[in-house]
């Protein structure tokens, strides 16, 4: 009876250990705990043997042995084929027995020296971080090993050079080593959390939560976790970039406390558009009408430029915006968007959203009603996709213009660079402009550009934002500017980092409404903001920042808060003692300009517009990097045309 009791329980502890071998979820712990469950089903095995020759304490101490002997490969094979071989000769059950005994004796060595060699590379991972640790070079670390890491890590290698990359997999997969190999990285077999990283004061790591599935919170907030009783030097030089498109990213981490490390949440289709809209500035191409930007199909780029457009073309009375947005079968995005931005569809934007349901009448339409466009985007489910859209769209664009006077960019999201390539040597050379000015599709939102070095690490913007907050804070301080605590501040609520993005974003459209702009230039010749702002200009600009703030804070979602409704927050602790609640989106200033003055009159506030108006008046401080806090600085210059 115990020798089929025994047979039983070997074969579920060996099925047991098989099924967590293949399972990837469970790391490199699933060999070493593969190993013990064979070893449990040999020592099983070795139970009817043994306790028929010895007593009990015996037998036990000669099965461990024997166990012990097949996973160092020290058994005694002889005696062991003699014994399946003598076995062979008994019954049907007797024969199955013993060839199950022989099969683990071959299996457990094996599955052994397979937890070893796990255990080995986790360890040579681990020795490898432990030395990079002890120089000062930049670290970057990502939370996955996919495409888009790999991207970023190869621009990251080419852009800096002498720095340290490690690559966190979880899954084993072994399809990436060839390039993780020649960008000289670690592979960590292992979660990033789990990373035993000592890190010095002056050593500068950045950690790209940047995995395929919604992991990137958690690991981002875990890292926050391991960092906030840290010495606040090395908390400045820590640097965390959550690469998301959750909705309730900005609610969670504004529940923990950042203290001075670097975050960053990044929507990659809102970076794109960002770029995009700075390049390619919406005045440079509008008409003696205004702006008119065509949005053909409603991809994550598109979707992204249609709430920048709104906020980022408020040029004050000058120039007159429209929007029109012609997509195929886009009524599900549509409708998402009415319900997490219901401003945009407000009648604070000339908007207009036209779903089709083939190509012909998508054609038809942009012929119908986009003939007129200055700034067309095209964002469509493919690149070939896109591409064909592009082609099409610029003959019918240009068909209403013969003479080819107004001719408006054309720019196709292309995310494959190699196509990308090829689109752009269908651009104009500035030799051959009146033959082939038809060729004017501008590429742009590829992965190598996208997930780059330049665009995500050294990115312009967050550094001009930097500035914009010190501006406001010494404003609000009147002069009296704790720098280490503003830059504190600056991590606090996400919503307050977005709008200085967009702020410092502005500047550009701001200084365009006045002949002017601002280049890194070491050899142009700046000018005074002064000897062009005038009273009545700085009036025109202060209206115009105040009508960009509050399409900014509608195009977030945001909506106006009655002064009812700021009373209940504050009563209700909501607002964490501010005239806004950032939980349910409400701000009483998302109201017409010349209200300002009595919504902050019944607030018991100053009047909101001071703020404007001085933000305008110091766009040098924030340009010329006044606290050399982000290292980067621009002259004010004339504009050429």
């Amino acid at each position: 009876m115990i020798w089929y009791i025994c047979l039983v329980l070997a074969i579920i502890s060996i099925l047991a250990s098989l099924v967590v071998l293949f399972d990837r979820s469970r790391g490199k712990l699933r060999a070493g705990m593969s190993v013990l469950g064979m070893a449990l089903a040999t020592f099983i095995l070795y139970i009817p043997i043994f306790y028929q020759l010895y007593d009990v304490l015996t037998a036990t101490f000669s099965s461990i042995i024997n166990v012990l002997q097949v996973i160092s490969l020290d058994a005694d094979y002889v005696n062991f084929y003699d014994m399946i071989h003598e076995g062979f000769r008994l019954h049907a059950a007797s024969r199955f027995y013993m060839g199950l005994l022989g099969v683990v004796h071959f299996m457990l060595p094996a599955i052994s020296l397979l937890a070893a060699y796990n255990i080995l590379i986790h360890y040579y991972a681990s020795l490898k971080i432990l030395f990079m640790n002890r120089h000062n070079q930049p670290m970057f670390i990502f939370s996955d090993c996919n495409e888009e890491s790999l991207s970023l890590g190869e621009s990251i290698r080419k852009q800096v050079g002498r720095c340290d990359l490690i690559f966190a997999d979880e899954s084993s997969s072994d399809q990436y080593l060839d390039r993780i190999d020649s960008m000289r990285a670690v592979l960590f077999q292992g979660s990033i959390r789990d990373m035993h990283i000592k890190q010095k004061k002056s050593k500068d790591i950045y950690y790209f939560c940047i995995d395929e599935d919604d992991k990137d919170l958690n690991t981002a907030l875990s890292l926050i976790k391991k960092y906030e009783d840290q010495d606040k030097e090395i908390q400045k030089h820590t640097h965390i970039y959550v690469l998301t498109e959750q909705k309730d990213v900005d609610l969670m981490l504004d529940s923990t406390n950042k203290g001075l490390i670097d975050m960053q949440v990044v929507s990659i289709p809102e970076r794109t558009a960002y770029h995009l809209l700075q390049e390619y500035p919406l005045y440079q191409f509008a008409g003696p009408q205004g702006s008119f930007v065509l949005l053909i199909g409603l991809g994550a780029v598109n979707e992204a430029l249609l709430r920048t457009v709104c906020w980022c073309g408020q040029m004050g009375s000058l120039i007159h915006q429209k929007i029109l947005v012609i997509g195929k079968e886009i009524r599900p995005v549509v409708e998402q968007m009415r319900y997490f931005y219901p401003g945009l569809f407000t009648e604070a934007f000339d908007l207009e959203i036209c779903d089709v349901d083939t190509d012909r009448e998508l054609y038809e339409m942009i012929s119908e009603k986009g003939g007129q466009a200055t700034y067309v985007s095209i964002d469509r489910d493919g690149d070939q996709e896109t591409l064909e859209t592009a082609i099409e769209a610029r003959k019918i664009l240009y068909r209403t213009d013969p003479d080819f006077r107004r001719c408006p960019p054309i720019f196709a999201r292309i995310r494959n660079s190699e196509k990308r390539d090829m689109v752009s040597m269908l651009r104009t050379p500035d030799s051959n402009n009146k033959r082939r000015v038809s060729y004017a599709i501008i590429p742009f939102g590829d992965r190598e550009t996208t997930f780059s070095y330049d665009a995500l690490v050294q990115e312009p913007l967050d550094k001009l934002s930097l500035n914009v907050h010190l501006v406001y804070s010494d404003i609000f301080s009147e002069g009296d500017l704790n720098v280490e605590e503003a830059l504190e501040q600056y991590n606090v609520l996400e919503v307050n980092k977005r709008s200085n993005r967009a702020n410092a974003m502005h500047i550009r459209y701001k200084l365009a409404m006045l002949g002017l702009d601002y280049t890194d230039r070491d050899d142009a010749e700046e000018v005074d903001l002064d000897d062009y702002l005038d009273d009545a200009k700085l009036e025109i600009l202060t209206q115009g920042e105040h009508d960009r703030w509050e399409a900014f804070y509608l195009s977030e979602g945001w909506t106006e808060a009655t002064l009812d409704e700021v009373r209940a927050y504050n009563e209700a602790g909501l607002s964490g003692g501010r005239h806004n609640c950032a939980l349910l989106k409400k701000h009483p200033y998302i109201c017409p300009f010349d209200e300002l003055p009595k919504v902050s009159e019944a607030l018991g506030l100053q009047d909101s517009r001071i703020y404007d108006r001085e933000l305008i008046r110091r766009i040098p401080d924030i340009l010329h990097d006044r606290w050399n806090i982000s290292g980067k600085k621009y002259k004010i210059i004339r504009r050429e045309n």
